[in-house]
This record gives structure tokens, C-alpha cells and sequence, in this order.
């Protein structure tokens, strides 16, 4: 249902046309030649962001590690619908979308990566590196490693949290530790700091 009002969204302002527009609002001095190739790839870029979508909802359905990939997709769910994130999708037209749909191809990755066993459906195909990189040189200095370490840690965390997967999973989960005494430990070494 999103990847769908994304993607009818996309089909009218995520065009060669609206994206060379955009570029040419925020470096008026480039040749057109030139944004119109990087417009043509940024198309492409995030024309896969719905497929990237239900690629994410399918592998949260698969297998022991389902909790885990939901709850990734999730949080990259909770990114895109910000309306307040990055760029306001107001000034910046289709490029405003850049960080979404960075921060979902970068999570589809991370969890393909760390979940191998999880496969994403063929109407989904990754970015080429090429086009990674001209959205990476793209992004506000520092955004996308910042999106790559977020991404990252979510898996990570996500692993952590589920590593059993599912009601079925097949690893068997150590029960959690309170650390009570650690935190009666904090708190003294505060009140002793005041």
C-alpha cells in the first residue's frame, strides 16, 4: 500500500525532468548536459525505492530471523513517512527523497548481509555502485556515512534483540540479565558526585 502511493508518487515528481530541475535549482551555474545525466541516475535511484520497500516487507516475513528484519524495517518505515526528516520534500522537490531512499537500500543491504539465508523477491534489484556513489557525493557532507552507521547498528541491534527470529526460531534465547546492581552503582557514584 506505500510502496504503491510511493510509486505513483515518484512516477510524477521523481522525473528526469523535475530532477533536473531541482539539480539546476541548487548548482545554477552547472552545464545542463551534466545534470541531465546525474537527473537520469538519481530516476533510476529512486524509482527502485518502492520495490526496495516490499523487498523489505517480504524478507520480514521469512524464516527465524523475521522479528529481526521487521523490526529494521520498521524504524526505515518510521524514516520515510517523517515528514520533518533531512530535506523538506517542499523545497527540494524529488531530491528531498534522497535520504530515504538511501537509508532503504542501505538497510535492504545491511540485512542481506547479516541474514543470508533471507532472499528479497525479483522486482527488486540493488542500486549499481554507481549510482550509490553519486547519491552518496550527493548527500550533505557526512549523511550518508551517518546512514550507513545507522543502518548498521539497527541490524545489530535488531540481531541482538530477536536472535531467536520468530515464535519458531531456532536458537534458544538465554534469558536477560537486569543489571540491577549496576545500576544502584551508577546512581551512587552520581549522588556521590553532587
Amino acid at each position: 500500500m506505500i510502496a504503491e502511493a510511493l510509486a505513483d508518487a515518484l512516477e510524477t515528481r521523481a522525473t528526469v525532468a523535475e530532477l533536473e530541475a531541482a539539480l539546476a535549482r541548487e548548482a545554477p551555474g552547472s552545464a545542463p548536459g551534466e545534470l541531465h545525466a546525474l537527473a537520469e541516475l538519481l530516476e533510476g535511484y529512486l524509482s527502485a525505492l518502492p520495490a526496495a520497500l516490499e523487498a523489505l516487507t517480504s524478507m520480514a516475513r521469512q524464516g527465524s530471523s523475521d522479528r529481526a528484519v521487521g523490526f529494521v524495517a520498521g524504524q526505515a518505515l518510521v524514516y520515510l513517512v517523517d515528514d520533518e526528516d533531512l530535506f523538506d520534500d517542499d523545497e527540494f522537490g524529488a531530491l528531498g527523497l534522497l535520504d530515504d531512499a538511501y537509508l532503504i537500500h542501505t538497510a535492504v543491504a545491511a540485512l542481506r548481509a547479516t541474514f543470508p539465508a533471507v532472499t528479497v523477491p525479483d522486482t527488486y534489484t540493488a542500486p549499481d555502485d554507481e549510482a550509490r556513489q553519486a547519491v552518496r557525493a550527493l548527500l550533505p557532507l557526512g549523511v550518508a556515512d551517518a546512514l550507513d552507521r545507522t543502518c548498521d547498528r539497527l541490524v545489530q541491534a535488531a540481531s541482538t534483540l530477536y536472535a531467536g527470529g520468530g515464535p519458531r526460531g531456532t536458537v534458544e534465547r538465554p534469558r536477560p540479565v537486569v543489571r540491577v546492581a549496576e545500576a544502584v552503582a551508577s546512581m551512587n557514584g552520581v549522588a556521590e558526585r553532587s
